[in-house]
């Protein structure tokens, strides 16, 4: 048995997509490792803040697009910045709102610091150059969590991913196996303007190494725009045993270009 305060003190640098505070059901004492993993890992998983937010305009249904040419990818630099708003897709409710700064870029891999509107502190994420989660300072994935792109994109091209976790100084593993296809070209237009995207559906199981009969089940669904190498957008659910526990959204609401 582990506290689950343990797993909220390894998700602090997690700000960028995933969840910041763990489900009300999960907060209750003392759980299982298994009935925690699915805090921890990302929605790549850039990561869900823990901010109090204004309310933005609400997105344009995506439209879709007919067969083109490959879109120019745009060069990730340090400086570029993405701000998103993460919504509550069960309660409507506007959680915060946070923004990922690129602090530096090495051939291999993509520092990026988190920060919370409204909040102090800030977190820390690596990534791979298709944004693949490595670490967020205190979970170390390996190869990666599996949840970035894979360039080139084209409608109908599909890939797995498989990836192991684990949390520094604890005795902690889990293990993630999951499949991602692109099913679209569309373009979507909220706050920061319209984009055309790639949309990438993803499902993967989280497991407790310790024991297996523990697993989180997710679906994410992505709209990476190659013009700012990044998600305009993403829907995160996750379930627990079957049962849905958390269905989030976030939307890119500004977007810096850096040097």
């Amino acid at each position: 048995m582990i506290e689950f305060s343990d797993f909220c003190r390894g998700r602090i640098a997690r700000l960028a997509y995933e969840f910041p505070l763990p489900h009300k059901n999960l907060r209750r004492g003392r759980v299982t490792l298994g009935g925690s993993i699915g805090l921890i890992l990302l929605f790549a998983s850039p990561v869900f803040a823990q901010a109090t937010s204004q309310s933005g305009a609400a997105s344009s249904p995506p439209t879709a697009k007919p067969a083109a040419s490959a879109p120019v990818i745009k060069k990730v630099a340090v400086a570029d910045r993405w701000t998103y708003e993460k919504r509550d897709e069960i309660s409507g409710e506007v959680k915060g709102t946070f923004t990922q700064v690129v602090t530096d870029i090495s051939p291999k891999e993509i520092s990026v610091r988190v920060k919370s509107l409204g909040k102090p502190g800030v977190g820390f994420l690596t990534y791979d150059h298709s944004w693949n989660l490595i670490s967020n300072g205190h979970w170390r994935v390996s190869p990666n969590d599996g949840t970035g792109v894979k360039l080139p994109l084209s409608i109908g091209k599909r890939w797995r991913f498989h990836s192991n976790q684990v949390l520094a100084g604890k005795n902690v593993y889990l293990r993630s196996v999951g499949t991602s296809k692109v099913v679209a070209r569309t373009t979507l237009t909220t706050q920061a303007g319209t984009f055309d995207t790639y949309e990438i559906d993803t499902s993967f199981t989280t497991r407790n190494s310790n024991d297996p009969t523990k697993h989180f089940s997710f679906l994410m669904k992505t709209w990476y725009a190659p013009s700012i190498d990044h998600w305009v957008k993403r829907e995160r659910t996750m379930r627990f045993q079957g049962q849905l526990r958390q269905h989030y959204s976030l939307e890119l609401v500004e977007y810096e270009q850096g040097e």
